[in-house]
Parts: structure tokens; sequence; C-alpha cells
């Protein structure tokens, strides 16, 4: 699923912010 797969990207770019 696109959706899932852009929502997981979302995710990890603010894990990354957030370092």
């Amino acid at each position: 699923d696109v959706s899932r797969d852009q929502q997981t990207f979302v995710d990890f770019l603010h894990l990354e912010m957030m370092c």
C-alpha cells in the first residue's frame, strides 16, 4: 500500500529529525 509506505517514511523522517 502506497499510503502505508508513505506513513512509514514520514515516521522515519521524524525520528531522524529528533536525533
